[in-house]
């Protein structure tokens, strides 16, 4: 596999390995508070995301797509050449310092009441956090079921209440768990959390499984959040 450069656009994600036998892949971190330039490597989007939920009717349905397409993030752009970074700060080239923007979270987003499921399509460059979905689904009475949230594709697992300490044994505990094919966790001194980025195979396990195992390493860590960012081209 080869090591790509994140663009500033997505949310810091290591995707490193950490099977047995396998080689950790070297990633480059984004630089804080500078514009990504207009040569950095294109990203592949966020895939649609499909999961089951219940409460969703008839007459709620109206009101929770309206919500989800009003779904919204902040990036900072160059004034001059466009060119957009995660983070505040200054553009690289132009040497300005960035603009504020708001910009659309999802594309499209197709509640069900039929199939009791919600399909949405992140727009591109977009950063989907399951807590952002969570929050606008429960303001109509709909929860997402976790027994059908499938955490698929390439993602990232934020875990609270847990020390550095705890970093291998979270990694070790999703593997033979046979949850996921790649597993790499990091301890983030600033804000106390674990992120551990990880790629799901073929068939790719509910969420309430992954809460399941990782409550059932008796460190007793808090699952946050699951992010899913956008992955750079390979070449």
């Amino acid at each position: 596999m080869k090591s790509s450069n994140l663009a500033c656009t997505g949310l810091l994600l290591a995707l490193c390995v950490t099977s047995a036998g396998a080689r950790p892949i070297p990633t480059q971190q984004p630089t804080p508070g500078q514009a990504r330039d207009a040569g950095a490597p294109k990203t592949e989007s966020v895939p649609p995301l499909a999961f089951g939920v219940s409460g969703l009717t008839a007459d709620n349905l109206p009101k929770v797509k309206e919500s989800l397409a009003a779904l919204e993030s902040q990036v900072f752009v160059c004034p001059g050449c466009k060119a957009e970074g995660a983070l505040a700060g200054s553009c690289s080239a132009c040497k300005v310092a960035l603009e504020p923007r708001t910009v659309k979270l999802l594309k499209t987003a197709e509640p069900s009441v039929e199939n009791a499921s919600i399909r949405i399509t992140p727009d591109a460059g977009r950063t989907v956090r399951y807590s952002d979905l969570e929050r606008t689904l429960r303001q109509h009475l709909v929860q997402i079921d976790s027994s059908k949230f499938p955490v698929a594709g390439t993602a990232q697992l934020v875990v609270r209440g847990a020390t550095d300490a705890d970093v291998s044994p979270l990694e070790e505990a999703l593997l033979q768990a046979k949850l996921f094919d790649e597993v790499e966790g990091v301890y983030e001194p600033a804000t106390g959390e674990i992120r551990l980025a990880v790629r799901a195979g073929k068939t790719p396990p509910p969420l309430s499984k992954v809460e399941a195992v990782l409550e059932g390493t008796g460190i007793a860590p808090r699952f946050a959040d699951v992010l899913w960012a956008p992955r750079p081209l390979k070449s």
